[in-house]
């Protein structure tokens, strides 16, 4: 049990430090209290080799964590005159984005259609119908790396055939 009081120790004694860094960070100093203490009760009952290293690695860990949670929840908002209002989508896709999808799946299929039978195939189950590269294998009697070569060969021919057309 002489880890957890180690790691007490070691948070006790560089909170100040673990302070200033989460700070440094957040760019905040009330959010660095909360990532502070959120780290210490994540860790306590740990025993890591090297105490500060962990509780500064989790500290950060953390923080990246509340940025990527602040990036999806802004992208859920709308800021209207300063406030926030969570975004509304329609039920229904507009006319002009129906069309441009409808298009764009025409698009691919005739891609598709330009390929050969057994890249047609492993593109279609591995892409649409969302099999594994090790399933495929076994419904086309073929080896994993033959599926991975004639998916990503088609690929990149359509990846081509996109590029060329726009």
């Amino acid at each position: 049990m002489g880890g957890k009081p180690e790691l007490l120790a070691c948070y006790l004694s560089n909170r100040g430090q673990l302070l200033h860094y989460a700070g440094r960070i957040m760019g905040d100093t009330s959010l660095a209290e909360d990532l502070v203490q959120e780290a210490w009760l994540r860790c306590h009952g740990t025993h890591p080799d090297n105490p500060l290293n962990f509780l500064y690695r989790v500290i950060r860990n953390l923080a990246l964590d509340r940025r990527r949670r602040a990036v999806r929840e802004d992208q859920r908002f709308v800021r209207i005159e300063g406030r926030a209002m969570e975004a509304i989508a329609a039920d229904v896709p507009g006319l002009e984005t129906e069309l441009a999808a409808r298009l764009e799946l025409e698009r691919v299929m005739a891609c598709l259609r330009g390929l050969p039978d057994m890249t047609q195939q492993a593109i279609i189950l591995y892409r649409f119908d969302g099999l594994k590269l090790r399933e495929i294998a076994r419904i086309l009697d073929m080896s994993i790396t033959r599926v991975h070569g004639l998916v990503a060969d088609g690929m990149e021919r359509c990846r081509q055939a996109f590029d060329s057309t726009e």
